[in-house]
């Protein structure tokens, strides 16, 4: 259950220079929100539902993708060098790249997930409404 200090609260435009900077990867909130008088709540919630998508990314599907591709091409480095028999050195090699795959590949989806998230905030900030502190 979240509470109240899990959100950060967008009132103005101001605020939303801190989820496009790199300090927001390393500091997370739950969810984000937007609290602004002069904005109709269909609007926000369709701003929030986008933002949060890319905010709560957390690059599985990437990883997921790149250990199966780091386990393929481990069992053709091992099979290209007639090495592919059950034994402890394969088996940690095959162990070892897919941990390299699944680091990179969730790297790699964190990475275009505040690619997206700051092209959701730029198209935000350049809309036809402004919003002030």
């Amino acid at each position: 259950m979240s509470s109240e200090t899990d959100l950060y609260v967008i009132r103005c435009s101001d605020d939303l220079l801190y989820l496009k900077s790199v300090k927001s990867i390393f500091y997370r909130f739950n969810a984000v929100k937007f609290d602004m008088r002069n904005l109709d709540s269909k609007i926000a919630s369709e701003w929030e539902q986008k933002i949060n998508q890319q905010y709560k990314a957390c690059g599985c599907g990437e990883g997921n993708f790149f250990v199966f591709i780091f386990f393929l091409i481990a069992l053709g480095w091992k099979y290209a060098h007639n090495q592919l028999f059950l034994n402890w050195s394969t088996s940690c090699f095959v162990f070892l790249m897919c941990l390299l795959g699944a680091f990179l590949g969730k790297a790699f989806g964190q990475y275009l997930a505040f690619r997206k998230l700051k092209r959701i905030i730029n198209k935000l900030e350049s809309s036809d409404w402004n919003f002030y502190c």
